[in-house]
């Protein structure tokens, strides 16, 4: 009896950061139903829908009913568009929109978009030269800070290649000096899933605010010492214990002294791990809460990549913070009740301040962030769209000037799964058992693809008459192509091929039973009753892969007429009906135009009356 078995597919938007991570999509084309060789005794009939892509796809089923849908789960699954749909199973591309999510993202622009999620910088405006982008007199024109390494992102083929660990002694200068500024960085983990939260001003006893820094007004610097959200604050928490808060503030009594803010933390540790160790570690709890700590994580506040950038009025100036207080016996708290002013799901924690505000040197001790947390939005990471994001930033404090960078090193397998099974033969004649009145059918062979990532595989068999019927008791020729699709998507192809010439099976001493695949055949193929040397030979694809046309090459022993077909490795006919004659010992080349080909695994056939080969070709665009 024959089994077959069906196959089975970041966008991280900060106010100042943004990075995406490709994915690759398979070829949505239907696999057609095989025919089974042979009724098995007993079997259920299950009606239903017998295509895996389809959106009702039954994998009880065992006879397709027609019922097949292919739109409710169709949609945009570009990970780079505004309308991108995580639950969408099958691409709908001209659905997909690029444009209502993007802007400016350069924070340095007069016109910059916190909220645009698509970088489009060729919008971005910039001040003239010698003013600000209040047409102000300004001596810092020019004088961003500029990191001096290449810092573009780069893939790698497998997710344990992902580098952890960001570039060490980054330069970065600009042009209104040849000092060199200090380069921070830190990592945010996208091999596996993270999580973002929207949050906004925490409420409870006495004012409320997102950020406040006590004692600014009381230096004449600001009309009060809370500054409220413009728009949701948005934190990002990864794996290997980095976060990350961005967003806007303004004065709560003063619309034109703003805030970019742009917080790191690190060193995350659940609440009871930290209390446990010291006696001085205690948690901060709103008046009136009694929340359960033992389910809060606590961070560290990183000091020298946690930043308030001056906007409005306040353009041209920083302030640059650190943890409160300096011994740590508190820390910045995340949980029910954890931000200090209310018993909300929250985070919040103390902080230091110094910098310049308003050409003003300025130095202060408290410090707060309090935010009210929407529930956990949960990225999930699936295998083969691992990446990593390299978070790499650079402060001139005398313009107050902040450039930041993200790195991303996404994973980009591009190899197939290899077979690695020598012991199952491409080639098996079979004979006809007078005795039991029927063809000696192998066994399929174990699936043996490997995986160049060591991840695993998805295997699929697929069988195709090529010639003749089965079940007639005349010759055929049956083709059985064995499958591994890895998590990236990437499709390795084995085929092997059962030929019956109608010969009987011999009694004569040298032949022998396969017991495991209850075939019979010589141990040696000259020994056969049929020739296993195809009349065609080195036959070859260039280049393979390829990105669009390619070349078969072969050379013909004999004189005669050679057909050739392409056909997706889901069994579509893509190509047929080409045709080239060829004399004995020529080498015959044909192009393959596969510009309009989408990218996936193809299969090559080339027909030499009842002789044939079978090529895999890989497309990628």
């Amino acid at each position: 009896m024959i089994r077959l078995m069906p196959n089975k597919m970041l966008t991280l938007c900060l106010a100042l950061w943004c990075f995406t991570c490709a994915a690759k999509q398979c070829d949505g084309t239907s696999i057609p139903p095989i025919a089974s060789l042979f009724e098995a005794p007993g079997l259920v009939i299950v009606d239903g829908c017998t295509d895996s892509n389809a959106c009702n796809f039954e994998s009880e089923a065992t006879t397709d009913d027609g019922s097949c849908e292919y739109e409710s789960c169709a949609g945009c699954m570009s990970f780079f568009a505004c309308n991108f749909n995580p639950e969408a199973t099958i691409s709908n591309p001209e659905d997909c929109d690029y444009s209502s999510c993007t802007g400016c993202t350069d924070n340095s622009a007069c016109n910059f978009d916190p909220t645009a999620t698509l970088s489009n910088n060729a919008t971005c405006i910039f001040p003239e030269n010698g003013s600000d982008c209040a047409e102000a007199p300004s001596d810092c024109l020019g004088c961003d800070p500029i990191f001096l390494n290449d810092l573009s992102g780069f893939s790698v083929e497998c997710a344990i290649e992902l580098p952890m660990q960001p570039l060490e002694n980054v330069p970065a200068g600009s042009a209104c000096s040849s000092d060199l500024f200090p380069v921070s960085s830190f990592v945010g983990d996208g091999r596996t899933d993270y999580i973002s939260n929207a949050g906004f001003s925490g409420e409870g006893f006495g004012p409320a605010g997102a950020v406040r820094i006590f004692g600014l007004a009381a230096l004449g610097l600001a009309d009060s010492d809370y500054f409220i959200e413009t728009l949701p604050f948005i934190l990002t928490r990864f794996t290997n214990g980095t976060a990350l808060v961005t967003g806007q503030v303004v004065n709560a009594l003063n619309n034109d002294l703003g805030w970019n803010v742009s917080l790191v933390f690190e060193d995350r540790i659940d609440a009871s791990s930290w209390l446990d160790q010291s006696t001085e570690n205690s948690l901060v709890i709103a008046f009136g809460c009694d929340p359960d700590t033992v389910n809060w994580d606590v961070y560290r506040l990183k000091g020298d990549q946690s930043f308030l950038i001056g906007m409005g009025e306040y353009e041209g100036s920083y302030l640059q913070l650190s943890h409160m207080p300096v011994g740590e016996h508190k820390r910045f708290q995340i949980g029910n009740g954890a931000n200090s002013s209310n018993c909300a799901y929250g985070f919040g924690g103390w902080f230091a301040w110094q910098g310049q505000v308003l050409g003003n040197e300025v130095l202060g001790m408290t410090g707060d962030l309090v935010m009210d947390l929407d529930s956990d939005g949960v990225h999930e990471v699936d295998c083969g769209e691992e990446m990593v994001a390299h978070f790499y930033s650079v402060l001139n404090p005398s313009c107050a000037q902040l450039t930041q960078t993200t790195q991303i090193i996404s994973r980009e397998d591009m190899s197939p799964p290899s077979w690695a099974d020598e012991g199952c033969a491409p080639e098996v004649v079979l004979c006809f058992d007078a005795e039991n009145d029927l063809v000696n059918l192998p066994a399929a062979c174990d699936f043996a693809f490997e995986d160049s990532c060591n991840e695993p595989v998805l295997n699929n068999l697929q069988e195709n008459t090529l010639s003749g019927d089965p079940l007639s008791g005349e010759p055929f020729i049956l083709e059985r192509m064995y499958s591994g699709t890895d998590c990236s998507g990437n499709v390795g192809v084995y085929v092997q091929t059962l030929v019956f010439d109608g010969a009987a099976c011999p009694e004569a001493p040298g032949m022998h039973q396969e017991n495991h695949h209850s075939v019979l055949y010589d141990a040696e193929p000259e020994n056969r009753g049929l020739s296993l040397r195809s009349p065609l030979i080195d036959s070859r694809i260039q280049p393979n892969p390829s990105n669009g046309n390619a070349t078969l090459i072969w050379s013909n022993l004999v004189d005669g007429e050679v057909l050739i077909s392409v056909h997706h490795i889901t069994g579509q006919a893509v190509m047929t009906n080409i045709k080239r004659h060829a004399e004995a010992d020529e080498q015959v080349m044909v192009s393959l135009p596969g510009d309009d080909l989408p990218s996936g695994s193809y299969i090559i056939r080339l027909q030499f009356d009842q002789e044939f080969v079978a090529l895999p070709w890989v497309v990628a665009h």
